[in-house]
C-alpha cells in the first residue's frame, strides 16, 4: 500500500470554495506587441502538381470601441517562388493573397511574419438603444442575412431567439440572453462533421464555427446584425485577479479560430468571443477578416491532379505584454467564466421604428427655466403699469394748476376743449370697445382651437399609453405562460424521477466515467473535391510539467473501487516520472493533506507519437481506494525533466466553474481555469 504525507511546520488556511459570479466585469487593458511567425506549408509527395493555387488571409488593421489592433512589418515568402502572387479585396474588405504554381514536384512552403499591436481597452460604456432596434441603415444590414450556414429564417433557430428575448428591454439585454444560452447549452467538441447553426442547435456541440454560426444565426433572428471573425489565438494565458489572493486563469489553444462582431446602433461593431469574452477580445486574438459566415474568412486551395497535404505552424512572441485589470462589478450566468467591460443601459421610451413624440412633457430643467422667464415677465409688467399711473398723476397735477390759473374765458375754452375731447375720447372708446371685443372673440375662437388641439393630443397620448400598456399586458402575460408552462414540465419531470426507481450500480460492476471525448489529432483542414479549407480549429492543451501544479475535480456518485486514473496526454520529451494524487475536497480546492498516491509511471514506458492518448495511472487496491460518494481532486505531479501536455476541453463541458485550479504554491490553489481537463476513472461498485 501507497499512501503519502505531509508534515510541515507552516500553517494551511483553509480558505472557504469561491462563491465568484460567472460574469466578471473588469475595468483596466491588454496592451501587447506580438512577433507573429506563420509557416503553412503543403506537402507534394505524389507526384507532380500541374497547377495549385492557394488563398490565404492577411492579418488586419481595425479599430472599434474597445479594440484597436494595428499590423506592421508584414513579409511574405515563398518556397519555390510562385507563378503569379496577387493580394485581393473582397466585398466585406478583407485582405487575401492568392498565389499560384504550376508544375510543381517540391514541398510548397509559405512564411509570413509580421508584428501585431493590439490594445484592448476594457471601460464603462452605455448603449441606449431599444430592442426591437428596429430598421438597420446601409451596408450593415446586409449582416442580417441568412445563409447556409447561418439559418436565422429556420423556425427552430427563430422559436429559441424569440423565447430567450421575450423580456428583453434592449438591445445589450438581448444580446447577453442569447449569448449565455449559447455558453451553457453548447458543449466543445473537436472535429465535428458540420459547422452550421442548425447541427449545433440540434446536436448541442460543436467547435469555436459551431458557436459562432448559432450565436449569429440567433441574433440574426431577431433582427441584430452580427458577423463571424477569423483569425488567430495565441496558448500564451492571462490572469484576472479576482481577490487578493485567487485569479481566473484565461488560456486558449495556439492556432487558428472564430468569434464574432455584434452591431450596436450607438456603439459600432463590438468584438465578441463566445467562450471567453463580451464587448471586447483579448489581445491574443488576432484578427484576420470578417463575414456573413466561415465560408468567407476561411483559407481554400485548389490542385490537379491532387490536393497537397496541408500544414502550419504558428509561433507568437511578446515583444511587450501589459496586462492591468481589476474587477469592478459581477453577474450569475453562464456556467463558465465570461470576462466583460460594465455596460450600462438606458432604454428610449420611444419603441425602435417609432419617431419621438414632440409633445413629450418637458424636463424638470426646461419647467425650471420656464418658471424663471414668467416671474420676470410678471415683474417687468408690473413695473410698466406703476410707471404708467405715476405719469398719470403728474399730468392731473399740472391740469389742475392750470385751471386754477385760467381765465373764465380760459376755463370756457377748456370746457369747451374737454367736451370736444370727452366726445373724441367717446368715440374712441367706441372703437376700442369693438376692437376689444374683436380681440376677445379671436382670443376665445384661439383659446378653443388650443383645447382641442391638447384634447386631440391627450386623446392620442392616452391611446399610445394604452397601447403600449396592453402590450407590456401581453408580454407579462407571455413571459408568465412561459414560465408556468417550465414550472409545470419541472414538476412532472421531478415527480416522474420520484417514481423511478434509482438502481445503484450492481456490486463488482465496472463502472467508467469522466470528461473522456478527445480527438488523437486535431484536423487543420478539410477536403471536398478538388477544395481544400483551412478549419478554424486548433489543439488545446496545457504544459503540466511546468513550475505550476495542476488539477481537476469530478464528483463520484456511488462507491468505487478505485482501479485507475487515465489522463489524455502526449509526451514530448525529458525523463523521469509522472503520478497522480487524489485528494479530496475541502471548501472548493484539494485538500492535500486527504489522499493517496498512484503508482509512479516511468517516462520511458510512454510512447513519443503525434497526436493525443491516454496515459494510465494505476492506484493500490486497499482501504483508501474504496472512495465514498463525494467530490475528489486529480492532482497530477512529476519527478525528473519530465515535458509533457494534459489535453483540455475549451468552457466548463463536464464540472462547475471552479474545478479546474493550478497552484504555484503547493497548497493555496490561487488560480482557476477556463477548462476541464480530459480525464476518465475507472473501478468497480461496491
Amino acid at each position: 500500500m501507497k499512501r503519502f504525507s505531509v508534515v510541515s511546520t507552516v500553517m494551511v488556511l483553509l480558505v472557504a470554495g469561491s462563491a465568484f459570479a460567472k460574469t466578471l466585469m473588469l475595468e483596466g487593458k491588454l496592451d501587447s506587441a506580438i512577433a507573429m511567425r506563420q509557416q503553412m506549408e503543403f506537402s507534394v509527395d505524389q507526384g507532380s502538381v500541374q497547377s495549385f493555387t492557394f488563398r490565404f488571409a492577411l492579418p488586419a488593421d481595425f479599430q472599434n470601441k474597445s479594440v484597436n489592433q494595428n499590423v506592421n512589418a508584414l513579409s511574405t515568402r515563398f518556397d519555390p517562388q510562385p507563378t503569379t502572387s496577387t493580394v485581393e479585396k473582397d466585398r466585406f474588405g478583407n485582405q487575401f493573397q492568392k498565389v499560384v504554381w504550376n508544375n510543381i514536384s517540391n514541398n510548397i512552403r509559405i512564411n509570413l511574419s509580421y508584428t501585431a499591436n493590439i490594445h484592448s481597452e476594457l471601460s464603462a460604456m452605455e448603449s441606449r438603444t431599444p430592442f426591437p432596434i428596429g430598421k438597420v441603415a446601409g451596408g450593415d444590414a446586409v449582416y442580417l442575412k441568412s445563409t447556409e450556414m447561418v439559418q436565422s429564417e429556420s423556425p427552430e433557430i427563430s422559436e429559441l431567439a424569440q423565447r430567450l428575448t421575450s423580456g428583453s428591454k434592449n438591445e445589450y439585454e438581448a444580446v447577453t440572453a442569447i449569448t449565455n444560452h449559447v455558453a451553457d447549452a453548447i458543449k466543445y467538441t473537436f472535429n465535428p462533421p458540420k459547422y452550421d447553426a442548425l447541427y449545433t442547435l440540434q446536436t448541442k456541440s460543436g467547435n469555436c464555427q459551431n458557436f459562432a454560426h448559432l450565436n449569429i444565426a440567433l441574433l440574426r433572428s431577431v433582427g441584430i446584425p452580427a458577423r463571424i471573425v477569423g483569425g488567430i489565438t495565441l496558448k500564451d494565458s492571462w490572469k484576472v485577479p479576482i481577490d487578493a489572493r485567487s485569479s481566473i486563469v484565461q488560456s486558449m489553444g495556439q492556432g487558428g479560430h472564430a468569434w464574432m462582431e455584434i452591431y450596436f446602433p450607438d456603439l459600432g461593431w463590438l468584438s465578441y468571443d463566445p467562450q471567453q469574452s463580451r464587448q471586447f477580445t483579448s489581445s491574443r486574438h488576432i484578427k484576420q477578416t470578417h463575414g456573413l459566415d466561415s465560408r468567407d474568412i476561411n483559407d481554400t486551395w485548389r490542385g490537379a491532379p491532387y490536393l497537397p497535404r496541408y500544414s502550419e505552424l504558428i509561433e507568437g512572441s511578446f515583444k511587450s505584454d501589459d496586462i492591468q485589470l481589476k474587477v469592478k462589478n459581477s453577474g450569475k450566468d453562464p456556467r463558465p467564466y465570461i470576462i466583460s467591460n460594465l455596460v450600462a443601459t438606458r432604454t428610449s421610451a420611444v419603441s425602435g421604428g417609432q419617431e419621438p413624440n414632440d409633445d413629450a412633457i418637458p424636463s424638470i430643467e426646461d419647467q425650471e427655466k420656464e418658471k424663471t422667464a414668467k416671474r420676470k415677465a410678471d415683474r417687468d409688467r408690473v413695473a410698466r403699469e406703476q410707471a404708467e399711473q405715476e405719469r398719470l398723476k403728474k399730468e392731473r397735477l399740472k391740469a389742475e394748476q392750470l385751471v386754477k390759473q385760467k381765465t373764465e374765458e380760459e376755463r370756457k375754452a377748456l370746457e369747451r376743449s374737454q367736451r370736444e375731447r370727452a366726445a373724441k375720447e367717446r368715440a374712441e372708446a367706441e372703437r376700442q370697445a369693438q376692437l376689444r371685443a374683436t380681440e376677445e372673440r379671436e382670443a376665445r375662437e384661439r383659446v378653443e382651437r388650443e383645447r382641442l388641439a391638447r384634447e386631440k393630443v391627450e386623446s392620442e397620448r392616452i391611446a399610445k399609453s394604452k397601447t403600449e400598456a396592453e402590450k407590456r399586458a401581453r408580454d407579462k402575460a407571455e413571459k408568465e405562460r412561459v414560465a408556468k408552462l417550465r414550472a409545470e414540465h419541472l414538476a412532472a419531470e421531478t415527480a416522474r424521477i420520484k417514481t423511478l426507481k434509482i438502481k445503484k450500480p450492481a456490486q463488482g460492476t465496472q463502472l467508467v466515467f469522466g470528461n473522456m471525448e478527445f480527438p488523437n489529432l486535431v484536423n487543420g483542414y478539410s477536403v471536398q473535391g478538388d477544395t481544400g479549407t483551412r478549419i478554424l480549429d486548433k489543439e488545446t492543451s496545457e504544459y503540466v510539467t511546468s513550475q505550476y501544479i495542476f488539477a481537476q475535480a469530478f464528483n463520484l456518485k456511488d462507491a468505487l473501487d478505485l482501479d485507475k486514473v487515465s489522463l489524455a496526454m502526449r509526451k514530448f520529451g525529458g525523463d523521469g516520472t509522472v503520478y497522480l494524487d487524489l485528494v479530496k475536497d475541502e471548501g472548493g480546492k484539494p485538500n492535500i493533506l486527504a489522499g493517496m498516491r498512484s503508482d509512479l509511471v516511468s517516462l520511458e514506458k510512454i510512447s513519443r507519437k503525434p497526436g493525443y492518448y491516454w496515459v494510465d495511472f494505476s492506484f493500490p487496491h486497499d482501504d483508501q481506494s474504496r472512495l465514498k460518494p463525494g467530490k475528489y481532486w486529480i492532482v497530477l505531479r512529476y519527478s525528473g525533466e519530465a515535458i509533457m501536455n494534459w489535453f483540455y476541453i475549451p468552457g466548463k463541458p463536464y464540472s462547475d466553474s471552479d474545478d479546474t485550479r493550478s497552484t504555484a504554491k503547493g497548497f493555496q490553489w490561487e488560480d482557476i481555469l477556463n477548462f476541464d481537463f480530459v480525464f476518465k476513472v475507472a473501478g468497480k461498485a461496491i
